[in-house]
């Protein structure tokens, strides 16, 4: 589609892309338009595809406790919304109101997985290009919450050591019956170990400190993983991850000292992937990447949210 190629050369979210990438991109964008006032998605329904607003204003409202809606943003012309869906083809958190006529393009999830599934070097450089937004948008959001909050630069106590070697088949028993990792390959479980490192964790043991570097990824297998914020009464807990979760996604993919200590709630196993670029993952791990880490915002916004109604103040 010639007008879309031309067009989405100025979209900032896909300025990141090469040419080539986004000429192949282009090809699956569709037209849509809508009088004012009509809904292009609502709040709660599967996601649908990338949204590129070529003219009009779009709003993005979310419902609130009590029935009552809130207006997120205003989307102008040139700008992308709905992108979410692309990496974890979940829910819409928000729902996206026409205030005046508009139009643009919309790259549908159904022919953007399709270029997924077969090796698309233009889906999986907008994949990195949006894990890397979530990334940068969790590590902007924690540390306005850190400055608000009062956190407390302590000393950074030792980290549990990493174990040398991992099998596949122990990464596979354990692990196997998650979400996500019941797609992996015999194959894929050889790649997955040659990354990761079985850990056997007590509880309090220090994954990654606050304000460190950090840029490990940890896959819990059992027990629990909390994220936190230092704060003078202790740690806020911001998010926790069970079984089956991927701990330290946003810093492992952003890189940089991070906002956020992991450490140990309950006695856990842990696989520690070393330092990697997302590119050396399994495709299935790829695949959770982008699905956890969107979990996590959605979750992280929950938690600020609540603190919002009580005066800003991180228990």
């Amino acid at each position: 589609m010639p007008e879309a190629r031309a067009y989405l050369e100025d979209v900032p979210l896909l300025a990141g892309l090469s040419p080539a990438a986004r000429d192949q991109l282009a090809a699956g964008f569709e037209p849509f338009s809508c009088p004012a006032g009509a809904r292009l998605f609502r709040q709660e329904e599967r996601g649908d595809g990338l949204y590129v607003l070529a003219s009009g204003t779009v709003a993005l409202r979310a419902r609130t406790p009590g029935d009552g809606t809130v207006e997120l943003s205003r989307i102008a012309p040139g700008s992308s919304f709905g992108e979410f869906c692309l990496l974890d083809a979940g829910h819409r958190s928000a729902e996206a109101l026409a205030i005046e006529a508009s139009s643009g393009w919309r790259l549908p999830l159904t022919h953007f997985d399709g270029m997924r599934r077969t090796g698309s070097v233009a889906a999986a450089d907008l994949l990195d290009l949006l894990r890397r937004e979530v990334a940068q948008s969790m590590r902007n959001t924690l540390s306005s919450l850190a400055s608000a909050a009062a956190t407390v630069v302590r000393p950074f106590p030792a980290v549990a050591p990493v174990d040398a070697g991992t099998a596949p088949d122990d990464c596979e028993r354990l692990l196997c019956s998650f979400p996500g990792f019941d797609r992996f390959s015999p194959a894929e479980w050889e790649a997955f170990a040659a990354l990761a490192r079985r850990r056997d964790l007590p509880r309090g043991a220090l994954l990654a400190p606050a304000g460190a570097a950090s840029d490990a990824l940890h896959v819990v297998a059992r027990g629990a993983v909390r994220a936190g914020l230092p704060v003078q009464r202790g740690v806020s807990q911001m998010l926790i991850h069970g079984p089956g979760a991927l701990a330290g996604i946003a810093a492992f993919i952003d890189g940089g000292d991070w906002p956020l200590a992991l450490d140990v709630r309950e006695a856990a196993v842990v696989f520690t992937l070393a330092p990697a670029n997302c590119a050396a993952l399994p495709e299935p791990m790829q695949s959770l990447l982008g699905e956890h880490l969107t979990c996590d915002l959605r979750r992280l916004s929950r938690v600020i949210g609540r603190a919002q109604a009580l005066n800003g103040q991180i228990a």
